[in-house]
């Protein structure tokens, strides 16, 4: 597990050291610097994916940058970029420079680690990034090689997710990670039990389209229509989320799961559900960070931990990213109960019910 990363002269941040637990929730201000985490992340992974002596900041998973200068800190001494990752007693550094040339789309690599601490560098699902802007309801999906060879790959936007379910029939997902009412531990009657919790009783069809390069999905959700429906027919929330559940039970059990904004087009207790999910998936061994702006995603997690259903309250750790250069971290109880609660960090409706009865009273 990664249990530390630290970034100096990358877009948000001069210099910040986090550590990171069995999940991670990044949690603020747009701008605050929570997606600057991700991608930090996504470059020292993209650069040990590879040997040559620069690394892309465009068309990459999670990496669509722009120019180089557009990623160097606001006030940067030079033009080297670290990026730093810990777990247990290794320690890895990354080196970029040429963020100075405006007009390049890449960072060379001045120094990579030879051997990076898992998973950076995994090319399956070890590594797993879904991105916010996940493949919305679709008639059919692409399959993918890497899925035809045994590897649960779904994509940054959640492509494949289709072709893993078809191609999965013998996958059996680990105990931690099961649902109490599948009918079995197989992976599509595991994404079924799931899916249930957060969006009602759901079955799951998928098939590859023989000689093409196309998987399709249909879903009979009965508390809508008695009958077999493409996605196009259930709207965003089913699509959005099925890639999110997919890959957090097929991932290898010491696998990193990043995903952004897994609340997108989802009802408030779904969202909720989807926090408790995602808490079961962490105590099970996979390390999740998620970049989120649902305090009913986090409230989840919280309401997992107060139960002591899943995971232990030691294992979640929260930041708070608010306009000032360092975020702020914060922790759950065992009761659930968060450690500080600081201005801005999901007290809207607080404000907002303050100003209305204001209003009442005047």
């Amino acid at each position: 597990m990664i249990e530390e990363i630290s970034i100096s002269n990358f877009k948000r941040f001069r210099h910040v050291t986090l550590p990171l637990g069995r999940i991670t929730v990044l949690a603020g201000v747009n701008g605050g610097g929570k997606s600057t985490i991700v991608q930090a992340l996504n470059v020292v992974h993209q650069s040990a994916l590879s040997n040559e002596d620069f690394v892309p900041l465009t068309g990459c998973p999670g990496i669509d940058l722009g120019r180089a200068s557009d990623v160097l800190s606001a006030g940067a001494s030079s033009d080297i970029i670290t990026i730093g990752l810990r777990a247990g007693d290794r320690h890895n550094e990354w080196q970029f420079t040429g963020a100075r040339a405006s007009d390049a789309a890449r960072l060379d690599v001045d120094v990579r680690p030879l051997d990076p601490v898992p998973p950076i560098g995994a090319r399956g699902a070890e590594y797993t990034y879904l991105a916010a802007e996940r493949i919305g309801p679709r008639t059919s999906h692409p399959t993918s090689p890497l899925v035809e060879h045994g590897t649960a790959v779904v994509g940054e936007d959640g492509r494949f997710v289709a072709h893993i379910l078809a191609s999965g029939d013998r996958m059996r997902i680990d105990e931690a990670r099961r649902h109490p009412e599948a009918a079995t531990a197989l992976l599509r009657h595991q994404v079924e039990a799931w899916m249930s919790e957060f969006v009602g009783p759901m079955q799951i069809e998928a098939q590859i389209v023989p000689r093409t390069g196309f998987a399709t999905l249909h879903v009979h959700a009965g508390g809508f229509e008695d009958e077999w429906m493409l996605l196009t027919n259930t709207g965003f929330g089913i699509s959005y989320i099925l890639p999110i559940v997919v890959a957090a039970l097929s991932v290898p059990g010491d696998a990193l799961l990043i995903i952004d904004s897994p609340e997108a087009h989802l009802h408030p207790a779904a969202q909720s559900a989807l926090g408790r999910f995602l808490a079961v998936v962490a105590a099970s061994g996979v390390q999740v960070i998620v970049e989120t702006h649902s305090d009913h995603v986090l409230n989840g997690i919280r309401r997992a931990i107060a139960t002591g259903d899943s995971l232990e309250h030691s294992a979640a750790i929260v930041y708070y990213f608010g306009r000032e250069p360092t975020p702020v971290r914060l922790s759950i109880d065992s009761r659930g109960a968060m450690s500080d609660w600081p201005d801005g960090f999901f007290d809207q409706i607080e404000t907002d019910l303050r100003e209305i009865n204001r209003r009442r009273r005047g």
